[in-house]
Parts: structure tokens; sequence; C-alpha cells
């Protein structure tokens, strides 16, 4: 079992060695082997075009709207797709774009991919022509919860997004979800590339008028961090950093990392109706009395952090910040230091 890393104790370029019988195998200037072994089979192709150039007759040529697509697919070979390395928030051409600690990719089923610009408080895009564009959110210097057109709309630390394609009003519509982390809400963006028109929504997470009292009803809800599940206008999160789409028997559904809240949550993708999918709750904080302390809102629950496998409501989560659909109706969790695993019912398991 040999493992390899790609350039590490080297300083040469690999020589491409032809053994009888066997694939191609690298060779480096004082590579050794072990006693008693033969060489090791390490890859069947060079690492990358510059070998293939040297050790080859054919050359590698490259196309794309990028012009980083080789004839020859390196093995190891990694490319900037986008951004100088510099933190700054500017569209424009590929090699001259800025992001500011970007968070989560989505790639769409024609190439593009769109970018949670988490510490630009925005949402980009990066076109299959090349270009870099801010479909949503106004820059660093403007977070908030506004809806709307998205020119004047805005979000605070998005982390996570998942886009897919819609039909609406007999459009093609990309619909995009997104984890507005420092907003505690899940946010919808319709975007139709056509005709550049554009809106940004609250989905679910206190997306209403505040419902504390009646008085403070004819006001819109602030932001704020919580647990409870329901429609979009009751259900709240705390810090909300993964979604993804399902896909299949559930494709009306989204999964949601709820990170502060130690909890895996499960929305309605059209209407944003909120339950508790994996994860223990237990009950809120209360006074001596056992009455819930102001704020907490009925039934006055919040997550149980921990690491616990089994069944949906007995398990724990400590910190899960992404989530995504596996097969076979499943949905992959990164939680802290572990790789979860969600199955869900109609498992095909033949």
């Amino acid at each position: 079992c040999i493992t390899r890393c790609f350039g590490y104790g080297f300083n040469q370029s690999a020589i491409k060695y032809l053994p009888s019988a066997r694939s191609n195998v690298d060779i480096y200037p004082g590579m050794t082997q072990w006693p008693g072994q033969s060489l090791a089979d390490l890859w069947a192709l060079p690492r990358n075009c510059s070998e293939l150039d040297k050790y080859e007759h054919e050359k590698c040529t490259y196309s794309g709207v990028w012009n980083k697509n080789p004839s020859f697919n390196p093995q190891g070979y990694a490319f900037t797709v986008a951004g100088n390395g510099e933190a700054g928030f500017q569209d424009g051409n590929i090699t001259t774009a800025r992001f500011n600690l970007p968070g989560d990719v989505a790639v769409d089923a024609y190439g593009n991919i769109f970018v949670a610009d988490t510490g630009n408080n925005a949402i980009r895009v990066i076109t299959i022509t090349g270009q870099v564009i801010t479909i949503a959110g106004r820059g660093p210097n403007h977070p908030g919860d506004q809806n709307g057109d998205c020119k004047n709309a805005t979000f605070s630390n998005p982390m996570g997004l998942d886009v897919r394609y819609e039909m609406r009003n007999n459009r093609l519509t990309a619909v995009i979800i997104v984890a507005d982390t420092g907003n505690h809400k899940i946010r919808r963006i319709l975007y139709h590339n056509a005709t550049k028109t554009c809106t940004v929504e609250c989905l679910t997470g206190l997306c209403g008028n505040n419902t504390l009292s009646a008085s403070l009803s004819e006001t819109k809800a602030t932001p704020k961090t919580g647990y409870s599940d329901g429609n979009q206008d009751e259900a709240r999160f705390s810090a909300p950093q993964g979604v993804a789409f399902m896909d299949g028997i559930y494709e009306d559904f989204f999964t949601v990392a709820d990170t502060g809240n130690f909890l895996i949550r499960w929305v309605v993708a059209e209407n944003g109706t909120t339950y508790t999918l994996a994860g223990s709750v237990i009950p809120g904080q209360r006074d001596v009395n056992g009455n819930p302390l102001p704020g907490c809102v009925p039934p006055c629950l919040q997550g149980n952090p921990g690491f616990r496998d089994g069944n949906l409501t007995y398990s724990q989560f400590y910190n899960p910040v992404d989530v995504t659909r596996g097969p076979n109706n499943t949905i992959w969790v990164t939680d802290e230091q572990r790789l979860r695993m969600i199955t869900l019912p109609f498992v095909n398991t033949s």
C-alpha cells in the first residue's frame, strides 16, 4: 500500500519509467525503495501537463472559458478559478475579482459557481463566461436583513448556500437558499439570469412581525437567536451555517445545520415550515419555579449538545456546521471532529 504526497521532499520533476509488463512509474532523483520490494506503481500517468510535455511526444492544450481545461487531465493539479488572493469586494474578470472569507460554494447544472461570500455579506456567482457578479448583498460595510430587490437586499455573514432550478411564472429560475448565519435565518433568492430579475425573501426563522406580544406584533421582528419549530414566522435558528436541498422522494424539502442549536433541521422548501430532524432537545432556561425565562419561546426547549448515535430524537450533535445530501436518502453532516450520516426512511438496503 503506497501513499504519495505531491511534491513533498522532491525538488525535481519525476522521470517517467516504463517497467516491463507494468503500468507507468514515476522515479525521482534520490528516491529509494524498501528492501526486497520492487518499484511501486504510483500513478498510471504523469502528475501534470509539464511532465507530459517533457516526456511525451504530445503536448497539452488548454480550452474553456478560463483557458484552464487541459487536453490531458493532470493528477493532483489545482487551478485558481477566481480571486487574486487578497481580501476585497470587487466584481469583474476572474483574475481581478476579490472575495472576503468565502464560506461555501454550490455549482449549478450549467457550471455557474454560486458563492456565499461571508466577509462581504454577499452572494456572488462565477459565471461560465469567466465573470464574477454580485447578485445579492451590499458588501462588508452593509450588514442587515433587508428583503426585496437583490440590489438593496442585505445579509449578515452568510456561511452556506445551495442552488437548484425551478419553473416559476413559466420561467426557469435559479432558487438559492442561504444560511444567513448572523441573522439566524434561512433566506431565499429567486434569480432569473435572462431578465436579470432577482429578489430576496426570508424563508424561515422569525420572518414575520414580532409575535411575542400583541403590541409588538405590528413591528418587524428583529433577528434573534433561539429554537422553535413551526411556520416561517415562528421557527427560530441559532447561527445556522449549512443548507442542502434534498432530491428524489424528498425533493420538496431541504436540511439545515443549525449550528448554535446543535441540531439538524428539516424545512419545507416552498413555505419554510420547519421541523427538527435529528438531535435531542431539553427544557430551556427556567426560573426557580420552573417558569420559562423571558424570551424563551413556548414550549421553551433548547438543543442538547454532545455526541451520541442512535435514532433521530436520541442522537446528539456538537456544532454541526455543514450538511449535504448523500446517496440512497442519506444526509452527511460535518460535526466538530466527526463526519456523521443520517439515514432517512425508504432507504434501499437490498
